[in-house]
């Protein structure tokens, strides 16, 4: 369809003799009409293939860059800033409850004003001491480790261990942060229990001092597990599904928590969260939050809007747009330079900067559109591809059933007809 077309222009454009090449703006002196022909048809088709093989592609290119930017820009932004971290009982208590080790008394047990401190060992020996003969045993032990990290294990030694005395809050107030705590104070009497047997290097006190102040955080450890276990069964008998929020984190009990995801999504946790009785436990219940949930989820979604708002969006659009230019000559083949206003990088993002300054968002958000403004406008130095560009969509606009190809043709013969009628001279 083009070729027969350009020829035809061709021919009537041959008896003028005097014909201007689009690209080098020379003039194209030929005294034969067959000559016109096949020159012209050769210097349109060797244009297009330009920019259906290297300016078109790079604009691409380009665009895909711009958007890689704000993507990675963007999900870098932490709208989601709740948690929801479930805790169930460990399968140790159960077996120690289970043996009777753990279950008798949760009546309160106070803890010597004298102090005593244990050194924190490497994770190796933490490890170590708390393997344990029995195979069962020894894989709800393993089990219970995998709750932590390494750094997570060394921070649990330090908080209960490091001082253990009355003045020691993180041991008096267990109960206050149960059943959150369920897993640290587990791990916490299994270390206790091993260490009555066997004391580490660098106590300072009396092997007397020393067994009588580990004895009696042994036993208020038991109680303390046994108090946890009985709240933590108590929530599930009353499908209470909250265990506690703390700050930007909702603790909920596992099973419980299972049941509310079959009829709700996780979002209205999130609204519950910062929600403003959040942390009355009669809110907490199951029947309660499925109660209040469009409640919730209509608080979340107004939340994350206003999060989103707050975001500069259209400062990483435009930041992306100045960057991507670096990041896309990078990749680009050498001949794009030859059709580059200039080939500084540094004076590229300039322009582009200048550009989109004042561009509003939607504007930007357009990165077709915005992308090939740039390119075609002020990046290239080629006003017959800016033109073949513009007539591509403006084809693209008021005919929608053509297809890219139909579009590109008919553009490709107004781009022609609009510079050569404009630049044909007589002798």
């Amino acid at each position: 369809m083009i070729n027969e077309a350009l020829k035809t222009i061709a021919i009537e454009l041959a008896n003028k003799n005097k014909v201007l090449a689009p690209k080098a703006n020379s003039v194209l002196v030929v005294d034969n009409q067959d000559e016109v022909v096949i020159k012209l048809s050769s210097l349109i088709a060797n244009e297009v293939s330009t920019y259906r093989n290297l300016l078109i592609p790079f604009i691409k290119d380009y665009r895909s860059k711009v958007e890689e930017i704000v993507n990675q820009r963007l999900s870098n932004i932490n709208i989601n800033d709740i948690e929801v971290e479930t805790i169930e009982v460990p399968l140790i208590l159960k077996e120690y409850v289970k043996r009777d080790i753990i279950g008798a008394s949760d009546s309160q047990v106070i803890l010597p004003i004298s102090s005593i401190s244990i050194p924190t060992p490497s994770v190796e020996d933490i490890k170590r001491y708390l393997h344990s003969e029995s195979p069962i045993i020894n894989d709800y032990i393993n089990e219970l480790l995998n709750e932590f990290t390494d750094e997570e294990l060394l921070n649990v030694w330090e908080k209960y261990l490091g001082n253990i005395s009355k003045s020691n809050d993180n041991l008096t107030m267990v109960r206050i942060y149960a059943p959150i705590n369920v897993n640290e104070v587990m791990l916490t009497y299994l270390l206790t229990d091993k260490l009555m047997d066997n004391i580490p290097e660098g106590i300072v006190a009396s092997a007397e001092t020393y067994n009588k102040v580990m004895g009696l955080l042994k036993d208020k450890l038991r109680n303390d597990l046994t108090y946890i276990y009985k709240q933590m069964l108590n929530a599930l008998d009353t499908k209470r599904l909250v265990a506690k929020v703390d700050g930007k984190t909702v603790y909920v009990h596992k099973e419980v928590y299972g049941e509310f995801l079959k009829e709700f999504p996780v979002e209205v946790l999130f609204g519950l969260a910062i929600d403003k009785d959040a942390k009355l436990v009669n809110k907490h219940y199951l029947y309660d939050i499925k109660t209040s949930a469009d409640v919730y989820a209509a608080n979340w979604k107004q939340y994350v809007k206003m999060k989103k708002l707050a975001v500069d969006e259209i400062g990483i659009y435009r930041m992306a747009y100045t960057v991507a230019i670096g990041d896309a000559l990078k990749e680009a083949p050498s001949e794009i330079n030859e059709y580059l206003v200039n080939d500084n990088v540094g004076q590229l993002e300039n322009i582009i900067r200048d550009e989109v300054r004042n561009e509003p968002l939607y504007e930007l958000k357009d990165t077709v559109a915005m992308s090939r403004e740039l390119i075609s406008e002020y990046i290239f130095d080629n006003e017959n591809f800016e033109k073949f560009l513009e007539n591509m969509t403006d084809y693209s606009k008021t005919n929608p059933e053509l297809n890219s190809k139909e579009v590109a043709s008919l553009a490709v013969l107004d781009m022609v007809i609009d510079y050569l009628t404009m630049q044909v001279t007589t002798k």
